[in-house]
C-alpha cells in the first residue's frame, strides 16, 4: 500500500508539472520567445505627440522610433533614424536620414515622413513648455533623404527636443486616422508592431519581420498592467512577469533573496518636490514670502526621508533642480539643512509666529511611497507650527485637477529629459494650469540660455538660475528616488536608463 501510494503521488506531481508547463509555456512549445513586462499604468495613448509620460514611451518607442535618441546616461544625443546632422548656420539644422527603412504598413520612411513628423511635435500641446513661445519651427525637404529644420531665432536645445519628441509617423495613415485614433493603433518603423491592446489588462506587441535593424530575437512583448506595487513584486517574484517597473525600496531584499530574480537599482531623473502656488495675485498668502518658502525647506529632513522611508534608495535634492553630474548643476550650492529652529525663526520673522494653514495635495499609488512621502512631509511641517490639511488623491483625479483647476501646494514626481531647458521652461511657464512658479527673476535667463548653442555659456546661465532659485525657492526640494526594477535572470542585456524609458532593443530571453 505504501508503494502504491507513493506511485500515485508521483504520477500526480508529474501531471501537475505537465499542466503548469502547458499553461505557462505555450509560447515556448511553439519555439517563440516572449518577454513579459509589468507596467504600473495603462497608457492612455501610444501617440508620442499626445504625451510626455515615460511609462507610455516604454511601449510606443518600440513601435514608433525617433530621429535621434538620448544615450542611456543622458549625456549624449545619438543617431537613430537620422544618421547625421550639421548646423548650416545658427538657425538651420540639416539632417541626413537612414535609407531603406519602411513603416510596417508599407509607407516609406523618407524626408516627407520626417518633416511631417517634426511638424506634429512642433505644434503639439503636450510639448508647449519645451519650446519658447516666440520660437517658430519650419521644415524643408532637401532631397529624398535630407531635411532641413529652420528656426526664426537660435534655439540651443533643438536636438534635445528631437531626442525627446522626435518620433516618426507614416504621413498618409496618420492623416487618414487622426492623432487620437493613431494613439490607439500606431504604425511605425520599430522592431515591434501592436497586436492587441485590452484596456486595463495588457498590451501585446509582435515582432516586425522586416525591421531595418535586423529581426529582434524576441517574438512578442506582453505588457501587463499591474497598478498595485505589491502585486508587481509578487508577479516578478513568481515568474509571472520577467521585468517589473516601479518596485518599492522595501522589496529589494526580498527580490534579491528569491530564486531567479534580481532587484536592479539605478540612478534616475524623477524628482519629488512640493510646488508652491505663488501667483502674483496671491501676494497676501504666506507662501508668497520667500522667507516662508525657505523655512519650509529647512523644516523637512530630506536625508532622513531618503535613508529611512526610501531605505537608502533615494538621494536628497541638492537645493537646486539639477543633480550632481547633470548639465547645469551648480557645485557651489548646498542642500538645505534640516534646521527646524531656524525654520521657526524665519516664520516668526515673516509674521507667522504661530504658523499658518496650508493644504497639501499628493498622489496615492502613482509612485513608490508617494502617499507615505506626503504624510511624512506634512508631519515635518506641522512640527514647526504649520497646520496642514492633507489631500491624498488617486492619480487620475490628481491629473484632472492639475490640468483643469488649481491644486494649491502639491507634491509629485516630475521627470524631464536630461536637458535643463525643458525643466526650467516647464517650471517658468507654470506647472500646467496652476502657474505656481513666480518667474520674473529667472525667465530672462531661461530665454537667454535657449538662444545659444554654446554649451559652456548655457551651463553658466543654468548655474546662475539654480543660484537664484535656491535663494528664492519656488518649491520644497525633496528627494530623487533611484529607479528599481525586478528582473528575472532569464532576461539578458537589460540596462536601465536615467530617463526611466524601458529600452528593450537589445534585450533577449533564455
Amino acid at each position: 500500500m505504501r508503494h502504491h501510494g507513493s506511485r500515485v503521488a508521483w504520477i500526480s506531481i508529474v501531471l501537475v508539472l505537465a499542466i503548469c508547463w502547458m499553461v505557462s509555456g505555450v509560447a515556448h512549445a511553439t519555439g517563440e520567445k516572449e518577454l513579459r513586462v509589468a507596467l504600473q499604468l495603462d497608457p492612455t495613448t501610444l501617440n508620442a505627440v499626445l504625451t510626455t509620460t515615460a511609462a507610455f514611451q516604454c511601449v510606443y518607442e518600440h513601435i514608433t522610433e525617433q530621429l535621434v535618441v538620448f544615450s542611456s546616461d543622458g549625456g549624449e544625443i545619438l543617431p537613430w533614424l537620422a544618421t547625421d546632422w550639421t548646423w548650416v548656420d545658427d538657425v538651420t539644422l540639416e539632417m541626413k536620414l537612414r535609407q531603406g527603412v519602411a513603416f510596417t504598413n508599407g509607407e516609406p520612411f523618407d524626408a516627407e515622413a520626417a518633416v511631417f513628423s517634426i511638424d506634429q511635435f512642433a505644434s503639439a500641446k503636450s510639448y508647449y513648455s519645451y519650446l519658447a513661445s516666440d520660437l517658430t519651427i519650419t521644415t524643408e525637404v532637401v532631397d529624398t533623404y535630407t531635411i532641413r529644420v529652420h528656426l526664426n531665432r537660435p534655439y540651443g536645445p533643438l536636438l534635445s527636443f528631437l531626442a525627446r519628441g522626435g518620433a516618426v509617423f507614416p504621413p498618409k495613415y496618420y492623416a487618414e486616422v487622426g492623432e487620437e485614433a493613431f494613439g490607439q493603433s500606431p504604425v511605425g518603423t520599430g522592431p515591434f508592431m501592436l497586436n492587441e491592446w485590452v484596456k486595463d489588462s495588457h498590451i501585446e506587441l509582435v515582432r516586425n519581420p522586416s525591421y531595418w535593424g535586423g529581426v529582434h530575437p524576441i517574438d512578442r512583448i506582453t505588457y501587463r498592467v499591474i497598478p498595485e506595487e505589491t502585486a508587481r513584486v509578487a508577479a516578478v517574484e513568481t515568474g509571472e512577469v520577467d521585468i517589473a517597473l516601479m518596485i518599492p525600496p522595501s522589496a529589494v531584499a526580498r527580490l534579491n533573496a528569491a530564486a531567479g530574480v534580481n532587484a536592479v537599482t539605478s540612478p534616475g531623473l524623477r524628482k519629488f518636490a512640493t510646488y508652491f502656488n505663488v501667483k502674483p495675485e496671491r501676494v497676501g498668502d504666506a507662501l508668497a514670502d520667500p522667507r516662508v518658502r525657505t523655512a519650509l525647506n529647512l523644516a523637512v529632513d530630506k536625508q532622513a526621508i531618503a535613508d529611512y522611508l526610501f531605505e537608502g534608495a533615494a538621494d536628497p535634492m541638492p537645493g537646486q533642480w539639477m543633480n550632481k553630474g547633470e548639465f547645469g548643476y551648480n557645485p557651489d550650492i548646498e542642500m538645505f539643512p534640516y534646521d527646524p529652529d531656524r525654520a521657526k525663526a524665519l516664520l516668526t520673522e515673516a509674521g507667522y509666529p504661530d504658523g499658518f494653514e496650508m493644504q497639501l495635495t499628493y498622489t496615492v499609488g502613482r509612485y513608490a511611497q508617494d502617499k507615505e512621502l506626503g504624510e511624512v512631509v506634512a508631519s515635518y511641517l506641522e512640527a514647526v507650527g504649520i497646520r496642514v490639511a492633507q489631500r491624498a488623491l488617486e492619480y487620475g483625479t490628481f491629473r484632472s485637477i492639475l490640468y483643469e483647476g488649481d491644486l494649491g501646494p502639491f507634491q509629485w514626481g516630475l521627470l524631464f529629459s536630461p536637458e535643463p531647458h525643458f525643466a526650467y521652461s516647464y517650471l517658468t511657464t507654470g506647472v500646467q494650469n496652476n502657474e505656481n512658479i513666480y518667474v520674473s527673476d529667472i525667465e530672462d535667463l531661461v530665454l537667454e540660455a535657449s538662444l545659444t548653442a554654446d554649451r559652456d555659456k548655457r551651463g553658466a546661465l543654468y548655474q546662475r538660475i539654480a543660484e537664484i532659485r535656491h535663494e528664492n525657492p519656488a518649491l520644497l526640494f525633496l528627494i530623487v528616488p533611484r529607479d528599481i526594477y525586478g528582473v528575472n535572470t532569464r532576461v539578458k542585456n537589460f540596462a536601465p536608463r536615467v530617463d526611466q524609458v524601458l529600452w528593450l532593443f537589445d534585450v533577449d530571453v533564455e
